[in-house]
């Protein structure tokens, strides 16, 4: 037998809430042949074949995580709006995104969805992991969003305005390799200049866009912070509702049961980010984290709504933007976990298996047979104490380990940015 055998005190697959004990998972050829009983190979077999052994006292074995929503091209620094505007057209933004793409898989990230970005800098990124140039997760990349002439993210965007445009936009995005489109539905906080309360296109135009993506075989993903816009992005079958933080024309949250309920019904999908929420877990006070946390009631409790709706729901970090690191997107994780009304595992499953499954992804979320070998190995039982998601011991993508913690290397996320 060849291949390698991956040796945990606990196996979480994604499918049954209570984890696996006894048992090993066997990779081969870049997938997971099997998941292996106690008696069935034991590791003195494993060492006395071709078998790689790669043993994992104390520590439980899970699906790689999935960060369905991240800005590659942001630093996550305090200054990083005004950082990608100073070095936006130059190679740095390049150089900073490989930097990126690396901290998230040494966070256990081994897929992510970058949701907007400059030019097509993105793909090229995407591209160069999967031909081996650099490390990183696997990239699916929208390249620039599409918003309105001014609009929320027009830095890094195509502006359009009408429903021509808009169907020429999502055929230039087809054309030029991107997987997805990104569609500016609301306002939010880039130029300041956006309105975040209040709806960008209308449902005819946002229509247009999702039925050309859908004609082309592409998923429309939608930002969403005012209500009005979550309802249009409904109306118009937009694939997933991202953010979706409730916002009414004033600014205050303004929740609607009825339309979560028909969100709920037609089983779409709610990408939701954790992003200032974070400061929860680190207890961080800076005078941003102060300034955002005053929203963050409502929105948690919106959310926490969603969730006893029964939305269908995939956790997400928004990483790149100030404070939000790609290294740490266990944090938000646990955010969905200790606020937002999910079991721990079921927290971890918002982040592996769900988004594998709103994404078409058939292949990763789960550990099981004929699934690609993306495996994330942390110390302890994170189903019984969450914070062991940043514990990582080992990250393995398609059967080979891509990150493996030194003796001694500081272990678990940062505090108190």
């Amino acid at each position: 037998m060849s291949g390698t055998l991956i040796v945990p005190d606990l196996v979480f697959d994604a499918v049954k809430p209570e984890g696996l004990s006894n048992v090993s998972v066997l990779v081969e050829g870049g997938q997971i042949s099997r998941i292996v009983k106690s008696g069935e190979l034991v590791p003195s077999e494993a060492r006395g074949s071709d078998c790689l052994l790669e043993e994992f006292p104390g520590c439980t074995a899970l699906p790689g995580l999935i960060d369905g929503h991240a800005h590659l091209v942001l630093s996550a620094e305090t200054d990083a709006i005004e950082r990608f505007r100073r070095e936006d057209r130059s190679g740095m933004l390049l150089l900073r995104a490989a930097r990126n793409a690396e901290q998230a898989l040494r966070g256990g990230v081994t897929t992510l969805r970058d949701c907007g970005g400059p030019g097509w800098l993105t793909l090229a990124l995407r591209d160069a992991i999967v031909q081996g140039v650099i490390p990183g997760p696997t990239v699916l990349a929208c390249g620039p969003v599409i918003t309105t002439t001014g609009g929320h993210g027009y830095e890094f965007g195509l502006e359009c305005d009408g429903v021509e445009d808009l169907r020429r936009a999502v055929r230039e995005v087809r054309k030029r390799g991107g997987d997805f489109i990104k569609v500016m539905a609301t306002g939010g906080s880039l130029p300041h200049t956006s309105n975040p309360y209040r709806a960008q296109y209308t449902v005819e135009e946002l229509r247009a866009i999702t039925t050309e993506a859908h004609r082309l075989g592409l998923t429309v993903a939608a930002h969403l912070h005012a209500t009005e816009g979550i309802r249009n992005a409904v109306d118009a079958d937009v694939d997933t509702l991202e953010h979706c933080s409730w916002l009414g024309i004033r600014g205050k949250t303004e929740y609607d049961d009825n339309l979560v309920v028909r969100i709920a019904r037609e089983g779409r999908w709610a990408f939701l980010n954790m992003t200032s929420e974070r400061s929860l877990i680190t207890g961080a006070t800076s005078e941003y984290h102060l300034r955002m946390r005053e929203m963050l009631e409502g929105r948690l409790e919106a959310r926490r709504r969603m969730v006893e709706s029964g939305v269908r729901v995939a956790v997400t970090s928004d990483a790149g933007f100030p404070y939000v690191r790609f290294d740490e997107f266990a944090l938000s994780v646990e955010v969905m976990h200790q606020f937002c009304g999910l079991s721990a595992a079921h927290a971890i499953i918002a982040a592996t298996r769900a988004p594998a499954e709103a994404l078409g992804l058939s292949d990763v979320g789960v550990l099981g047979p004929g699934k690609r070998a993306d495996i994330l190995v942390v110390e302890g039982n994170p189903l019984l104490n969450i914070e062991a998601l940043q514990n990582v011991r080992a990250v393995f993508k398609a059967g080979s380990c891509v990150y493996r913690r030194k003796q001694g290397e500081k272990v678990g996320v940062a505090q108190g940015l």
